[in-house]
């Protein structure tokens, strides 16, 4: 798949279990897909993070049930710019 090479953020989740495979994004986010797939054994794929204008959006691999997915964006808030502490604004 050409966003397992090309995507900035890339999750796996095998089993239940989250694997981070690449790139960084708040801790909050972490923590609810964490508490998403929990105890779902039965579900494996893919969650990427691709830039969209400004912010990032979720896209999923087909794995995913659509109703994780749906959980998985209403706890996504895109990757804000926030300010640094130099004052220049920067994606976190």
């Amino acid at each position: 798949m050409l966003l397992r090479i090309t995507a900035p953020i890339w999750v796996n989740v095998k089993n239940g279990q989250i694997i981070i495979k690449r790139g960084m994004f708040p801790a909050y986010f972490q923590t609810e897909i964490e508490r998403i797939f929990s105890g779902q054994t039965q579900i494996s794929g893919d969650i990427f993070a691709v830039k969209s204008g400004r912010h990032y959006k979720l896209t999923f691999s087909k794995n995913i049930p659509e109703g994780y997915q749906q959980r998985c964006r209403n706890v996504w808030r895109g990757y804000a710019p926030i300010k640094s502490s130099s004052g220049n604004l920067k994606k976190v």
